[in-house]
């Protein structure tokens, strides 16, 4: 009996042995595959394809990290090991060993399969649901359409307000567009300086949105507006002009009235609010 129970106490350790080589084993290529899973879900989320989500993705892996666990659980809990007292304790052990580490053989080489899908699965959606359409490009009223340099900085400028939908730069150019058909309407002069007053006040203040421009440079792009506008109204009101009074200068008295509290004479401009309109 001594004898006997020496041999089933080695037959014990060597199988104990090979179960934690085996779990050791298992346990790295669940790691590796976990790490796998990650890899793609992160190329998932940073791709934005719509074939495979990093939601799904982070499903699976907790799935099958929850299976690894528990699986590891089994081959090393010391309850699952057969009791020494039993007769024929290598078979039983054996046994028993070979069909989880099975197990956890099969769960590891479907995780590899389930990933090589879901990898595969992606590329193949993106393919079939074909480029995504370019944005709809800003229409530009003819004022604005040119390629002159200042007009250029002037659509720039603007851009960031109208792709944000903001309604002072939509209203801007429904404004502009109706300039278009000036010369075919033929505007009266008090209509035609009302409508260049409006203009000048949303494009200044377009301009001047969020005080990301200072006074000075949203001046100087609304005198390159009023000199592309300039030739749509001399056509038909060629005595009616306009001029602008960038910020710096002083006041001209002979187109301008001063309203300043003293009452002084030819004081400086501080910032434009809107074109001065006169015959």
């Amino acid at each position: 009996m001594d004898g006997t129970s020496v041999i089933v106490a080695a037959v014990a350790v060597v199988l104990a042995i090979v179960a934690i080589a085996l779990a050791w084993r298992a346990h790295r290529a669940a790691v590796a595959a976990a790490e796998e899973a990650g890899q793609a879900r992160a190329r998932a989320g940073q791709s934005g394809s719509g074939g495979v989500t990093p939601e799904a993705l982070a499903a699976a892996e907790r799935l099958w990290s929850t299976r690894f666990a528990a699986l590891e659980a089994q081959v090393l809990a010391p309850g699952a090991r057969p009791s020494p007292r039993s007769g024929n304790v290598a078979a039983v052990a054996s046994s028993d060993l070979a069909g989880r580490v099975e197990e956890l053989e099969r769960s590891v080489s479907g995780l590899a399969v389930t990933l090589k899908e879901l990898r595969r699965a992606a590329p193949n959606r993106e393919r079939a649901a074909g480029p995504m359409p370019p944005a709809d490009p800003i229409v530009w009223p003819s004022f604005l359409a040119g390629e002159e340099p200042g007009i250029r900085d002037v659509r720039l400028a603007l851009a960031p307000a109208v792709t944000a939908g903001d309604p002072a730069a939509c209203a801007l150019l429904e404004r502009l567009r109706q300039a278009e058909r000036w010369p075919a309407s033929k505007l009266e002069a008090t209509e035609l300086a009302a409508a260049l007053q409006e203009i000048s006040t949303q494009l200044l203040a377009v301009l001047r949105r969020d005080g990301s421009r200072g006074p000075l440079d949203a001046a100087m792009f609304a005198d390159r507006v009023l000199a592309a506008l300039r030739p749509a109204w001399k056509s038909f009101q060629p005595h009616l002009d306009c001029r602008s009074m960038l910020p710096g200068a002083t006041l001209d008295p002979d187109w301008m009235e001063d309203r300043t509290p003293a009452g002084l004479r030819r004081p400086v401009i501080s910032e434009m609010l809107s074109w001065a309109v006169f015959e």
